[in-house]
């Protein structure tokens, strides 16, 4: 009997960022008309543009405001966490049981100059950690943060070693293409050595950073961004003893 698991690719969302916004509008609304609570969100990095959460401080908020960069027309940094939370994220909770996103490299830039960033922090409190893996129906679902570094890829080998199941992985820094060289080609290199040894297993890999929408085919894996205009749907057949039979990805733009 063969079981199937839809997943929607929301990338880069980075709300202060008009043309982000913009496209996150649609996107959003595609997925909510179209989720069931099964379906699983997977949202890689770059919730905000600036990373900071409500300021509350009147104080902090003068400072926070004398200090950031601003252009005519901006959102307010002090309010993008909180717009992302409760305008996109809470309608994607009561939709779907699992939502899971990662901080990318515009989440660390806050005017938060003391204790820790506001969307590290809630990605800790809501999963454990920034770094972490979870399993719905059968599938587990893998977040190693901003990019795989060394110790994130050394904890993702350790966990593969001790599953059988299929398994979606994801991070915000893109593999190949524009914007890719954030991180090394050795980190990339021992990233993928280890997905090969599991080729058979993994479903996809989910990036964001460049902003297009995409699926292709990185030697053996499906690599997809939802980062641009469409939202990337992905629908995946097992069979009883969790073998992929099917993977359909498509672009979602209407």
């Amino acid at each position: 009997m063969l079981s199937t698991q839809r997943f929607f690719i929301i990338s880069d969302p980075q709300i202060g960022n008009e043309t982000q916004v913009q496209s996150l509008d649609i996107k959003t609304n595609i997925v909510l008309q179209k989720i069931s609570p099964d379906d699983i969100v997977i949202i890689p990095g770059d919730l905000t543009e600036k990373g900071v959460g409500q300021v509350n401080n009147p104080i902090h908020r003068y400072l926070a405001y004398c200090a950031c960069f601003r252009k005519e027309g901006d959102i307010p940094e002090d309010n993008q966490f909180r717009i992302f939370r409760e305008k996109y994220l809470h309608p994607l909770d009561e939709k779907s049981k699992d939502v899971f996103f990662c901080n990318g490299n515009h989440d660390t830039y806050t005017q938060k100059w003391w204790g820790e960033q506001d969307v590290a922090k809630f990605i800790k409190k809501r999963y454990g950690g920034l770094h972490y893996m979870k399993k719905c129906n059968g599938i587990f679902v893998f977040s190693l943060s901003i990019y795989p570094n060394k110790k994130r890829i050394k904890w993702f080998e350790s966990k593969l070693a001790k599953t059988t199941e299929p398994f979606v992985v994801f991070f915000h820094y893109n593999i190949e293409g524009p914007f890719s060289d954030w991180w090394s080609d050795d980190l990339k290199s021992m990233f993928l050595s280890v997905l090969q040894k599991h080729k058979e297993r993994c479903v996809f890999i989910a990036e964001g950073h460049y902003h297009s929408s995409y699926f292709k085919y990185l030697k053996d894996f499906l690599v997809v961004n939802g980062a641009g205009n469409a939202v990337v749907s992905i629908e995946v057949q097992t069979d009883e003893n969790h073998k992929i039979i099917k993977i359909d990805p498509k672009l979602l733009d209407k």
